[in-house]
């Protein structure tokens, strides 16, 4: 028993290294390549850990391989516009000028249903809210909206444009970031985040998330829901 609860240990590790290695897609984003390697992967670390008559190096040396694989076949890819076409397909018009191409969409296996649905999830629940419609080579859909269902912009309404700032999270569940406060310019001190936090009725253990912008204004959310704004 000890032997299985080991050999588990190690071959999750080193299951964990070769997905890390061969890139951070999620599931939905990974080219079919990509996804028959991770299912086989996963496949060859399960049978060391079930069975152990199966030598450990069974399941270490097929992952590298496969690692190797993934990485000659993204390299190649990299390079040949043809290969990575072969490997990959090609995106596919299925919604041009408003208009369901029934061929096309016969050539993806969809539904129409099925790409209903995929518009709904983005929401646009209508054909005549799309102008486009792309299916990618990762299976989700992309969708240029027709004009009137486009979204207004500060540009379309003669507004002046504010800078978008990133926000940097200072405390999550009570607990400081200080590496996260060495990234703002002003740099405020966890005294005086605290002695802020006093001046609206909270302590550094009440607050669930405080974040800080370079202009320095923080949003802090406590642990009982209140939402306030601090400028610093």
């Amino acid at each position: 028993m000890l032997t299985i609860f080991v050999r588990t240990i190690i071959l999750y590790f080193a299951l964990i290294a070769v997905m890390r290695l061969m890139g951070k897609r999620q599931l939905g984003e990974m080219q079919p390549y990509e996804l028959a390697i991770t299912l086989v992967v996963s496949d060859l670390a399960c049978m060391p850990m079930s069975d152990p008559s199966i030598p450990f190096i069974y399941g270490i040396l097929p992952m590298l391989a496969l690692l190797i694989t993934h990485v000659a076949l993204t390299f190649v890819g990299q390079k040949s516009q043809r290969f990575r076409k072969l490997v990959n397909g090609k995106p596919i018009i299925v919604i041009s000028e408003g208009n369901i191409d029934v061929k096309a969409l016969g050539q993806t296996g969809l539904s129409v249903n099925d790409l209903m649905a995929s518009l709904r999830a983005q929401g646009y629940f209508s054909l005549d809210q799309v102008e486009f419609a792309i299916l990618e080579t990762n299976g989700k859909i992309s969708v240029l909206p027709a004009y009137s269902s486009g979204e207004v912009t500060c540009g379309d309404m003669n507004l002046p444009e504010k800078p978008v700032e990133l926000p940097y999270t200072v405390i999550v569940e009570g607990r400081f970031m200080a590496e996260n406060l060495s990234l703002l310019d002003f740099a405020p001190s966890k005294d005086e985040i605290e002695n802020k936090l006093k001046e609206i009725g909270l302590e550094q253990k009440d607050v669930f998330i405080l974040t800080i912008t370079q202009s320095k204004i923080a949003i802090v959310q406590s642990y009982d829901g209140q939402l306030s704004s601090i400028n610093f």
